[in-house]
């Protein structure tokens, strides 16, 4: 199998086509945090069934000439014996013409998955994981949608071990549910237009709404593992719940979803006539009630009481699960402890992953030169004891800890410094406000309510804390690191430092975009590749590798000026004020 070409050829558009699905895909996986690298494919077979193991490919350059046909060359007798031995086989349906198309969508299921596996096993395929979706009627073809991931990235991310219910597929992540959405999209987009130019035409709007539907299916999945079928609107009443006040207050409590008389779920409470989680008012006043160790209890469709988890529940049968609401309109989804789905104002998002000793250690010795281990260790132990409060707090860690408890004196408490310990920071974090501490960890004011300048960089989906710090940070003159830590028991810092890189690793991405931007003809897709590439390097390139980079770029888009005659706005690559050797590896 080799590059597109006139014989590769299923219709005219079908490189525009793979690209919207390839963009769409990457596009929505980064709006909730999930680097997986994707890439779209295309794969066609005739229509007419006479040669199948003529099989066409659609794929980015490199891709394509990396698979052969004999990759595809079993894929054909591969599906006809999952049909065959798949218990749908012998269904009958009540008249001939449903009999027919329910086994026409078999047979076609049965071929997706044998195209999975071919390009599973394929040498190409090492180290990705492929999704195919359903095929549709294109020209002489019938065009199967696919998308790939990195396998060890998706395998790492948070998901329910159960995949299906009574044969019923389940979204078990909400990454897997955005790729299932996206080809799903693909495919009516491949049935609708003739001929099929993107996969919508309104693009801006497939990765939001691919996300949204995915977090819908996810927590509509939770439910059928309890044990409830009619549970499609849950998503939208958790929602709800959320961004609900009562009585001016923002919300904040926990419901477990779990079947009644669940042998795990004890009932401390049970209401005499159940509430449908539908009446929005009666729920969140309800949620007034729960807290660490009593939470509402749903079975999907409606509130039966309050209670709790035993500590029989060994997770093992997957069928409980906590909702935390957070704070007003954030809340996120949880099975035994293991967070699966966080959604902030209507955001719907991969967990926040906790942060590692490793990276706090390395954010303290980089904000401050002279911070000693043990004075690493004592704030991060203030720091674990933290996320076991039942609200979130902060820890604001400046050497002008002295100088700002007198600023702040009229919003905050000052003391007289000393060094706390843990029992002690479980007192004074009972209070609302900051904790004011120097990197020794010596305490100098409690109740703190941090001020600063708008910056424009704070993130609406973090809440009010986090927007605090960001502000704070960007107003002081003194290293300053800020603990968060918020009520679902994450801990960040703020500055967010970006990652530590090999400078080589930072000049191979500029070389690689100055090689293919280079040459005589050159290929747009993976020239726009490379520059994607060399943006996540953005942050720490100096201003003579900006130059180098907005020079190749220039000279691309005037040749492709020259030959479309049209010219794309181009954002130029500039050196980062924040950026110094520091952010460098060995």
């Amino acid at each position: 199998m080799s590059d597109p070409s006139p014989s590769q050829t299923m219709w005219g558009f079908q490189h525009h086509f793979r690209i919207s699905l390839d963009s769409a895909a990457d596009r929505a996986l980064d709006q909730i945090g999930a680097i997986l690298s994707p890439d779209a494919f295309l794969v066609g077979f005739p229509s007419d069934g006479v040669d199948p193991a003529e099989v066409r490919l659609e794929a980015r350059e490199g891709l394509a000439r990396r698979f052969t046909a004999a990759d595809f060359a079993e894929v054909s007798i591969d599906a006809k014996r999952r049909y065959e031995e798949s218990p749908v086989h012998d269904l009958r349906f009540p008249s001939e013409e449903m009999h027919e198309a329910r086994h026409e969508y078999f047979r076609d299921t049965a071929r997706a998955a044998a195209v999975e596996a071919a390009m599973q096993q394929a040498p190409a395929g090492q180290g990705r994981t492929f999704f195919v979706g359903q095929s549709a009627p294109v020209g002489d073809f019938e065009v199967h949608p696919v998308l790939s991931v990195d396998s060890e990235n998706i395998d790492a991310l948070p998901r329910l071990e159960t995949s299906s219910i009574d044969g019923v597929p389940l979204t078990v992540s909400l990454a897997h549910g955005i790729i299932s959405e996206l080809l799903r999209t693909a495919t009516h987009a491949l049935l609708a237009a003739k001929p099929p130019r993107t996969i919508s035409p309104l693009e801006d709007d497939v990765p939001t709404d691919a996300i949204r539907r995915s977090a819908n299916h996810l927590v509509f999945s939770t439910a059928m593992i309890a044990g409830e079928t009619l549970a499609k609107g849950l998503f939208d009443s958790f929602e709800a719940l959320a961004s609900t006040a009562y009585e001016g207050r923002a919300g904040a409590g926990s419901v477990i979803l779990a079947s009644d008389g669940h042998p795990h779920v004890d009932v401390a409470v049970r209401l005499r006539v159940p509430i449908s989680v539908r009446e929005r008012l009666q729920f969140r006043k309800l949620l007034e009630i729960s807290g660490p160790d009593l939470s509402l209890l749903v079975d999907g469709t409606t509130i039966y009481g309050l209670g709790g988890v035993s500590p029989e529940y060994d997770g093992s049968t997957e069928d409980v699960f906590r909702f935390s609401i957070i704070e007003q309109g954030i809340w996120m989804m949880s099975h035994h402890g293991s967070p699966l789905l966080r959604v902030a104002n209507g955001h719907p998002q991969l967990p926040r992953p906790r942060m590692s000793p490793s990276l706090f250690v390395d954010s303290m010795r980089r904000v401050f030169a002279s911070v000693s281990d043990d004075n690493i260790r004592s704030i991060w132990r203030l720091a674990q004891t933290a996320v076991g409060q039942s609200k979130g707090t902060m820890l604001v860690v400046t050497t002008a800890a002295a100088q700002e408890a007198k600023r702040l004196a009229p919003q905050a408490l000052a003391i007289e410094p000393q060094t706390i310990d843990s029992a002690l920071l479980r007192s004074l974090t009972k209070i609302d406000g900051a904790v004011l501490l120097t990197p020794d960890g010596t305490c100098h004011a409690v109740g703190v309510i941090l001020d600063g300048i708008a910056t424009g960089v704070g993130d609406p989906g973090r809440g009010a804390r986090y927007n605090s710090a960001v502000r704070y940070t960007a107003a002081s003159s003194a290293p300053c690191l800020i603990v968060i830590v918020s009520e679902d028991g994450m801990i960040d810092v703020h500055p967010e430092l970006a990652p530590r890189v090999r400078p080589e690793d930072v000049e191979q991405a500029l070389y690689d975009l100055e090689t293919i931007g280079g040459a005589e003809d050159v290929n747009l897709e993976s020239f726009y590749a490379a520059r994607e590439r060399l943006r996540v390097f953005a942050f720490y390139l100096s201003e003579s590798q900006c130059n180098r980079a907005n020079q190749v770029v220039a000279r691309v888009e005037q040749q492709r000026f020259q030959q479309t005659g049209m010219r794309l706005a181009v954002v130029p690559f500039a050196p980062d004020p924040r950026m110094n050797e520091s952010f460098f590896s060995a």
